[in-house]
């Protein structure tokens, strides 16, 4: 009787689920545990790390390789506290996202993929030169108000419902909100924003230099007051502040010629503004702001122009032509200009000023008469292929060269 009785109690112990299933699950049929959620293992003592789209799979589909795994799949993990431990450059709850480079260098913020993406005014760099029309609108929409001709999000868009709006470009690809760059400050570049931008400027010695970037622009009523906004070719936004409209083009003209020369660090010192008398003729380039000569460091050949149009007179509208002077960052093809004609008189709104009511306006980048002007147009290189970078964002001018960006050419003696 004794013996039976020992041989049950044996029988019953081995059957029993292992380690009672660690208090995380219940033990089941088979006595197999049933583990709780966020719990696994035979004992379900292993915690469960947190699962995210995986940066590489096996493709389950067409343009399906990216569904959830564990620690994205770029992480090892920790049964013991449920946490990721991430592979080099990656990071974040479940490997979800991938780092930036050191840490943008103290110079520039880290963003996602899609922020990038929709950064209308990163204009040198980003989708916003190419969404950008001659009239100043972007995707349907005025790209200084934000409510008016807005375009809608579609439906499918799973992160917003059908009244958001956009500029930019969309960007709602798998890794939209898991690849992460570099959005670098002004005046640093490269992939950790550890390099500073050096000067640029027309190379003395070449021809095409008799010609600076002239712009007209024709804003289409002439009371109120607006502003302009001046995209620099180091990737600076400046601001004018407000600018009276008035049926005198000449007044309007000196009026913008004192703002923009008034704008901070003297990026446009030099500037001139004046009345247009005449029709011009003007260039609609494929991507704004574009070299003409983009090629082997500015020895290229021409960029034509994508269409040309022209820019005329009107008694009844504001006509002015915008010319850039001989100084570095001013020479080469300049961003166009942007006019906002928007009401500006909220608390703490910059530039303040009234708007133009109705107040639509046309800019181009004025070329003379054919694409054949462009030749005469002056470049913007970096030292003005007259010097080299010192790696601090200062230009090492060859022998006979000097200036900012060795701009200038110095007397043979």
């Amino acid at each position: 009787m004794k013996t039976f009785m020992l041989f049950a109690l044996v029988g019953l112990a081995a059957a029993a689920c292992p380690n009672g299933c660690s208090g995380n699950g219940v033990c089941g049929a088979n006595d197999k545990c049933s583990c709780f959620q966020n719990w696994q293992g035979p004992d379900c003592s292993g915690r469960t790390c947190p699962y995210a789209l995986a940066w590489a799979d096996t493709a389950d589909g067409t343009n399906s390789a990216h569904y959830y795994a564990e620690c994205s799949n770029k992480g090892v993990c920790d049964r013991k506290t449920g946490e990721c431990k991430c592979f080099d450059g990656y990071e974040g709850k479940g490997c979800r996202r991938s780092t930036c480079p050191e840490g943008c260098s103290g110079h520039g913020t880290c963003e996602y993929i899609d922020e990038l993406a929709g950064d209308f005014y990163d204009r040198r760099t980003g989708p916003g030169a190419r969404m950008i029309t001659r009239s100043g609108t972007s995707q349907g929409r005025n790209q200084i108000d934000t409510a008016s001709n807005a375009q809608a999000v579609s439906n499918a868009v799973t992160d917003s419902d059908n009244t958001r709006n956009y500029h930019g470009f969309l960007y709602q690809l798998w890794d939209a909100q898991k690849i992460q760059g570099c959005k670098c400050d002004l005046g640093y570049s490269g992939p950790d924003c550890a390099s500073r931008v050096a000067p640029k400027g027309d190379d003395p010695l070449t021809t095409v230099k008799s010609t600076m970037g002239v712009q007209s622009i024709q804003i289409d009523a002439q009371a109120g007051a607006f502003s302009l906004i001046y995209h620099d070719p180091y990737g600076g936004v400046w601001r004018t502040d407000g600018i009276a409209a008035s049926t005198d083009d000449a007044v309007v003209a000196t009026n913008v010629q004192n703002a923009l020369r008034a704008l901070p660090n003297e990026v446009l010192e030099g500037v001139t503004a004046g009345a247009r008398t005449a029709t011009t003729t003007v260039c609609h380039r494929f991507v704004d702001g574009q070299q003409h000569i983009p090629s082997a460091n500015g020895h290229g050949a021409t960029n034509k122009c994508e269409a040309t149009g022209s820019v005329g007179t009107d008694g009844a509208k504001i006509d002015f032509d915008v010319t850039f002077a001989d100084k570095p960052g001013q020479t080469g093809v300049q961003f166009l200009l942007e006019v906002d004609t928007t009401a500006r008189t909220a608390a703490g709104s910059f530039p303040t000023h009234a708007g133009i009511s109705g107040g639509t306006y046309t800019i181009g980048e004025v070329i003379g008469s054919t694409d054949a002007a462009l030749g005469a147009l002056s470049e913007l290189a970096e030292c003005s292929d007259r010097g080299l970078d010192n790696g601090d964002g200062e230009c090492e001018c060859f022998d006979g060269f000097r200036g900012l960006a060795c701009e200038e050419q110095e007397a043979l003696v």
